[in-house]
């Protein structure tokens, strides 16, 4: 039997982490592989592995701790994001490592521009059976409490990537335009925006706003089948980040059957085909920001067309025919996803 460490050090914050981690285990463990998750700290004793596996992102602080999990097994894999300068940059990691993939061509580049190393594209991978098998009764109960609007979905954490106060306040105009239309933004309510404060000051251009905006969660995430509700009750994934090493809600949106709308921005982009599988946004300036949660990292953004995403938004939230089309092809594109297709080169 193969003995597997996969890791991931600092990116519990970021879900999509570690529904990528659960993925390469249950792959792992049904190709009879032993899988045990921890870090340097928790194997720091004679135990030997046939292949480490860590997974995050490519800071220098990062691969410095990384390269020491070489001790602890014959072969180390990297599976790493980049979406601009990583912290430390420019540097040349130690090649203690066996491969480095990264999950799209714009974090390629990057890795490539900073830190000189050659990366394989390895998309992130998705468990179809886990997304499809939602709770009916939680989805009629959504649909029910949000009876005659048409919801937009857009789950995300806070870092200004996400764009949220430039979508409350297009949201603004939408509204006019859409009366039904209802806002379902999955985040925490005070994080690098105050949600409610941005509500409240965006309110003054359109006193209905409130009424057409929910937060589906608190200060904790909501439980997957919650989330997972939300993703079947909704009309549409409305993604408007800025930024992305890959964009996964994308691809859960693709594997619930539902149309996307996002900008034509870094890693994204590489998932949707405007027209097919969704609508892609113009975008107008490309810039750098830093990083606000950690010093020497910037993200390589795009800013979007506030008058195409309004006209794009609108014409999805008010065509029907429309969103079945794309939501339709979303659904066969989620097929190429599959994680247990993706994620094979991990097997020992």
């Amino acid at each position: 039997m193969a003995r597997v460490a996969l890791t991931f050090p600092f990116s519990t914050r970021a879900m999509a982490w570690r529904v990528v981690a659960e993925d390469i285990t249950d792959l792992l463990r049904s190709n009879g592989c032993e899988v045990r998750w921890g870090d340097i700290y928790t194997y720091f004793s004679p135990v030997g592995f046939d292949r480490w596996i860590s997974v995050d992102g490519a800071d220098l602080q990062h691969l410095s701790m990384i390269s020491a999990y070489k001790l602890f097994s014959k072969e180390l894999i990297l599976y790493v994001v980049a979406e601009g300068k990583p912290a430390g940059a420019p540097f040349t990691p130690v090649k203690l490592y066996s491969r480095i993939y990264t999950p799209s061509r714009f974090s390629r580049d990057m890795l490539k521009k900073w830190l000189g190393v050659d990366a394989e594209i390895m998309p992130h991978g998705i468990n179809l059976a886990k997304y499809r098998n939602v709770d009916e009764n939680k989805v009629r109960e959504i649909r029910r409490k949000y009876e005659g609007k048409i919801l937009a979905f857009y789950p995300c954490f806070k870092d200004p990537r996400k764009n949220i106060e430039f979508l409350i306040k297009t949201w603004c105009d939408i509204a006019w335009e859409v009366p039904e239309a209802h806002l379902l933004l999955n985040t925490k309510p005070i994080g690098y925006w105050n949600i409610p404060l941005l509500l409240e000051k965006y309110g003054k251009l359109n006193p209905s706003l409130e009424k057409h905006v929910t937060l589906t969660r608190g200060s904790d995430p909501i439980p997957f089948s919650q989330l997972l509700a939300y993703y079947h009750a909704c009309d549409l994934l409305i993604f408007p980040s800025s930024s992305e090493g890959f964009g996964y809600p994308v691809l859960e949106a693709f594997s619930c059957g539902k149309p996307v709308l996002i900008l034509d921005t870094f890693g994204v982009n590489e998932l949707v085909e405007d027209g097919r599988t969704g609508l892609v946004v113009k975008t107008v300036e490309t810039y750098e920001m830093p990083d606000p949660y950690t010093p020497g990292k910037t993200f390589v953004m795009r800013s979007p067309d506030p008058v195409d995403f309004i006209e794009k938004t609108v014409k999805l939230l008010t065509d029907p025919a429309l969103r079945r089309r794309l939501g339709r092809n979303a659904r066969r594109e989620a097929e190429k996803y599959d994680y247990r297709r993706v994620y094979k080169p991990l097997i020992p």
